[in-house]
């Protein structure tokens, strides 16, 4: 995102926020919370950690002249007391994660009344607070009360390269004729569905179509590893050049992308499958539900399906050609036009100077 504004806005400055050291009582008390009910610690959601931000944020700006300020989390400005404008981005916030990711259900109610208010208390300050998706928009407005006109939804793009336009077509048409791969990218397997992407790979064993699993990001369980369809790469860093043409040799190899998680802020995996002409197969839960449009570039399956549910999905397009490249073809449209770091960079610099300008006008009349 960084590299996307520098290339809109004359001139942008990254600064890392310095460690704040968390205070003695804070640390007793979480420490002392964990060990007696086995509670989650979120440390920079609690209030004396968003004032330490606060602060430093201030003191910063104060050093020399700047049009406006983005962080990553909004609850850095919950305290700030600068007068140049803030923006921030986040792919969820606390409301749709509590009781939602793996962990989130053990909260303390202290905990969650600070993490709720700094974080609430910085999107107050925002001019513009950004999210990722229409789930995050939405738990935005109904769990902080935020005016709609102030949460813009805007997609993250792909951090991969895209298939040149000359070579979607070729890439697509070589996929057919040969065993149908889904590719899983994940880390965390429990909660990506890593195991419902097996079931929906031995749904279609069973259907009489031969199946690959490819599975980038993760350790899968041994039995999962001894599966003859299955191919377990391991993690892949997309930094390292041969990690990373090995990954897109992967994507453009595959049929769909296999993404059946249990919970998901948004999943950048789809926009870096469409910028390689790739479908995905989706559950319909949280971020994933701005990424894949039903029928278009894939599909979205319901969250507490299993994995037949998913190879009903793709089955019929195992063996209609015509439909399949042209879902291929709307995925890749769909990278280039929305989940692209370019367009990004221009849409949330649009964004801020309307904010700016807006609000210069309020003061003026």
């Amino acid at each position: 995102m960084g590299k996307a504004l520098a290339e809109s806005i004359e001139s942008v400055e990254p600064w890392l926020i310095p460690t704040v050291p968390r205070p003695f009582f804070a640390r007793w008390r979480a420490r002392s919370t964990r060990r007696l009910f086995r509670c989650l610690d979120i440390p920079e959601g609690e209030i004396w950690f968003a004032r330490a931000c606060s602060r430093l944020i201030d003191e910063r700006l104060a050093e020399g002249r700047y049009d406006a300020v983005l962080s990553h989390a909004p609850r850095v400005f919950a305290y700030s007391e600068s007068a140049v404008p803030a923006f921030a981005f986040s792919d969820a916030v606390f409301p749709n994660l509590l009781n939602y990711y793996p962990g989130f259900d053990r909260v303390r109610p202290r905990t969650v009344r600070e993490v709720e208010e700094t974080e609430r208390l910085g999107i107050e300050h925002c001019r513009r607070f950004f999210v990722s998706s229409e789930w995050a928009r939405a738990a935005t407005m109904a769990g902080y009360r935020t005016p709609g006109d102030r949460v813009s939804v805007m997609p993250l793009g792909a951090n991969m390269d895209p298939l040149p336009p000359s070579a979607v077509t070729e890439t697509v048409r070589s996929r057919i004729g040969t065993p149908c791969r889904l590719l899983f990218l994940g880390v965390e397997w429990a909660r990506k569905g890593g195991d419902l992407a097996v079931d929906a790979a031995k749904s279609l064993i069973d259907r009489g179509v031969a199946v690959e699993l490819v599975i980038v990001g993760c350790d899968p369980p041994a039995e999962v590893r001894a599966l003859p369809f299955v191919q377990s790469v391991g993690f892949l860093d997309k930094r390292d050049e041969a990690h990373r043409a090995k990954l897109t040799g992967f994507l453009d190899g595959a049929r769909f992308l296999i993404m059946p998680s249990r919970a998901e802020a948004y999943g950048i995996a789809v926009a870096e499958a469409y910028c390689r002409a790739v479908p995905a197969v989706a559950a319909n839960t949280g971020g994933l539900t701005s990424l894949v449009r039903n029928g278009v570039t894939g599909f979205l399956v319901p969250r507490e399906a299993g994995g037949k549910a998913y190879a009903e999905a793709m089955l019929p397009f195992l063996s209609d050609q015509a439909a399949y490249e042209a879902m291929c073809l709307a995925a890749y449209e769909a990278a280039r036009t929305e989940f692209n770091w370019t367009v990004v960079g221009q849409h949330m610099k649009a964004e801020m100077e309307s904010a700016i300008s807006q609000a210069v006008s309020r003061r003026t009349s």
